[in-house]
């Protein structure tokens, strides 16, 4: 692919044939990346999803433009992941942003929903270094604006991922503030989460489910100095428990 790249294909003769070779080259350097635990791997993916980018022309279907937006900024946020950089998560928004800002909603409902859960996520995890409560409230939005354009029926993957991360950074929120709202909300998301996880079809996203929303409800229990709350925290710790034993 990389030779292809530099000496065969030529991006202005031969558009097509180079952005083909260029996403497989791109693809197989974040498979192999994420495989052995390489970031310089998915950093140099990360630039040839760049170039794709940067070589955008009037003959580049838009479809092509976003895919390689959206995967620059998947890319990204795994490289952030992998090396625990601020800076890297901080260039994932980016990526993230720079995708919204030219996703038509009309044609690609379903992108921008998972863009913003993404955008979501990554926020969160700056914010969770410093409990930063203005990033966490940003990465709240992006969560309840994916969530504005899905429902359950339509996407359930997307719709229950963006309910649980909102019930996660609102439980984070909740408690940097010690505000029992933001935490009774946080409730409300993971419990809408577990209506589209059943524990039969996804058992770890179930099980990921029911830690979460117990975890809300021991935070929400402590501030509120609430036995009750504590106690169905203690019922939903045990469900993934109980269930793993019944197993076994």
């Amino acid at each position: 692919y990389r030779a292809l790249m530099r000496k065969g294909f030529d991006p202005e003769t031969s558009a097509k044939k180079w952005r083909a070779s260029a996403h497989n080259l791109g693809n197989t350097l974040v498979q192999l990346g994420q495989q052995i635990g390489d970031a310089e791997r998915l950093r140099e993916a990360a630039k040839i999803y760049q170039e794709l980018i940067d070589k955008t022309d009037d003959g580049t279907s838009e479809t092509s433009k976003l895919k390689a937006m959206i995967v620059l900024a998947n890319v990204t946020a795994d490289l952030a992941m992998m090396t625990g950089e601020r800076n890297d998560l901080e260039d994932a928004v980016k990526q993230y942003r720079a995708a919204l800002a030219t996703t038509d909603e009309s044609e690609h409902k379903s992108q921008i929903a998972m863009l913003n859960t993404n955008l979501g996520a990554t926020l969160a995890d700056i914010a969770e270094i410093d409990s930063n409560e203005d990033i966490i409230q940003e990465a709240i939005d992006a969560y309840r604006t994916a969530l504005e354009l899905l429902t359950a029926d339509e996407d359930r993957e997307t719709w229950s991922m963006a309910q649980n991360n909102l019930g996660n950074a609102l439980a984070d929120l909740g408690h940097w503030t010690a505000d029992a709202a933001h935490l009774q909300a946080s409730l409300l998301a993971h419990e809408q989460a577990l209506s589209a996880r059943q524990k039969s079809e996804a058992p770890l996203l179930w099980a990921m489910s029911q830690t979460n929303l117990a975890n809300a409800l021991t935070r929400l229990g402590q501030l509120e100095n609430d036995p009750d709350r504590l106690r169905s925290a203690i019922q939903h710790y045990r469900r993934p428990l109980d269930d793993g034993c019944e197993r076994n």
